[in-house]
């Protein structure tokens, strides 16, 4: 047999399309300084619901003009998602493990962040403030009313075009018209492209005729709500779709344990290994103004 060389590992490659791709930009604000959101943070929505109405008085009257009261405060925590790979150090010369680690993170955070924002497993373990997609157990809306809204029972199920239907026709109600988000498995878009019914807008991003984001996250698995235990249907014929107010997302820069310039002293030298771990912060959070949940048959086109 031939000696062969060493050669690097070919390059990773993120995916373009998911929850982060779809929420665009991180949010920016005076918080982002030094990272302080890291401690968690929270914010009141500027409005939810109805948008206000149309009068015939001057600007200045408040007469007889009904207001719209303030909803309530959001509550967020930040989580760290990780990637902790092993590295050979032995005959590949200019290998940068930490590069590498990184890499690694940047290819799997989609799947990380995505998952937890749809099951909130580490929430739930670690009793983080935020909201997920299967959360049934109503995180209080505008003026404390419910936000949850379930438009079929575990074993109702509505067609393809219906259900996106009627998701956006609850969207726009909860919303007072804003642009909304609708969840679905990564499966869900050749469905939803077989009967035309999406889109991509010039940025890639996914988008219904009517506007509203259509949200592949990788991590989604189609399970039911988490009173129903978050089931999946291993047919893959039965999953939820959840839409949402418009998301926003939060995130640091990332860090690597040990760092760039400190790898040589971790090597485990009876191996010539090394694990890196490789972290960065992320929040991703909506105005909880709406969470609609719908079981939807993939084999029904319309009803």
């Amino acid at each position: 047999m031939p000696v062969r060389d060493r050669a690097n590992a070919t390059p990773l490659s993120p995916p373009t399309i998911g929850l982060l791709a779809s929420v665009g930009q991180p949010f920016t604000d005076r918080l982002t300084e030094e990272d302080r959101w890291t401690q968690g943070f929270e914010f009141r929505p500027q409005k939810c619901g109805a948008p206000g109405g149309i009068s015939t008085l001057c600007p200045n009257p408040v007469i007889n003009k009904a207001t719209s009261a303030r909803p309530d405060s959001v509550f967020v925590d930040a989580y760290f998602p990780f990637v902790r790979p092993t590295c050979s150090t032995f005959g590949f010369a200019g290998r940068e493990p930490a590069t590498e680690a990184i890499q690694c993170l940047e290819a799997s955070r989609e799947v990380l962040v995505s998952t937890e924002f749809n099951l909130g497993a580490t929430h739930q373990a670690q009793g983080l403030a935020g909201n997920w997609l299967t959360n049934d157990n109503t995180v209080p809306g505008p003026q404390g009313s419910p936000n949850y809204v379930a438009l079929t029972t575990p074993v109702q199920s509505l067609g393809v075009v219906q259900a996106l239907s009627a998701l956006e026709t609850a969207l726009c109600n909860c919303s007072g018209g804003q642009t909304g988000m609708i969840h679905v498995p990564p499966g869900a878009i050749s469905f939803l492209c077989t009967a035309m019914l999406i889109e991509r807008d010039p940025s890639g991003i996914l988008r219904t005729k009517n506007g509203t984001i259509i949200v592949p996250g990788k991590g989604y698995n189609g399970a039911s709500p988490d009173s129903d235990g978050n089931q999946v249907d291993p047919t893959g014929q039965f999953v939820w779709w959840y839409a949402t107010s418009r998301v926003f997302r939060r995130e640091t820069e990332t860090s690597t344990f040990p760092e760039a310039d400190r790898v040589d002293q971790y090597v485990d030298r009876a191996t010539n290994d090394i694990e890196i771990e490789a972290w960065q912060g992320h929040a991703v959070w909506w105005d909880n103004c709406c969470h609609i949940a719908a079981r939807v048959d993939l084999c029904s086109v319309v009803c």
